[in-house]
């Protein structure tokens, strides 16, 4: 699923997956995107953080994903492609029925789930509708 997205979006820098900018579940960074990110670390003076994504930087509850999405778009200027809703599916990205992962075939991934059994039921679901969408 993720490789048929992917065609799309040669040259891209990495890719939204949520309207409301980079989310957890499934982050798309091009190689450019992630080398850019090694030669910040490799700025910082200890080579532990990544130095111009974090000077001048207040965190709170900020998730990782949304970091990300500053840290690439913001101080490191990097474009991302605009949303691609087939990366993933989620309660707060415009996927109403994120919970049932039977939205279509064509979605890279769905969140959240916070048991395995939760998860295993939309891996089975989806994967039934991928083999639908073939026949």
């Amino acid at each position: 699923r993720l490789r048929k997205a992917l065609i799309k979006h040669e040259g891209a820098a990495y890719i939204s997956n949520c309207e409301l900018g980079l989310k957890g579940a499934i982050e798309v960074l091009s190689r450019r995107a992630v080398t850019a990110l090694a030669d910040d670390y490799q700025a910082s003076f200890d080579k532990r953080i990544p130095r111009a994504c974090v000077t001048g930087r207040k965190f709170g509850n900020e998730a990782e994903s949304d970091f990300l999405d500053v840290c690439l778009g913001q101080q490191l200027h990097l474009t991302p492609v605009p949303v691609d809703s087939r990366l993933m599916c989620d309660q707060h990205c415009k996927c109403l029925d994120w919970y049932w992962c039977r939205t279509d075939a064509e979605k890279v991934t769905f969140r959240p789930f916070k048991t395995v059994e939760a998860y295993e039921l939309c891996m089975a679901a989806a994967m039934e509708m991928e083999m639908l969408s073939d026949s």
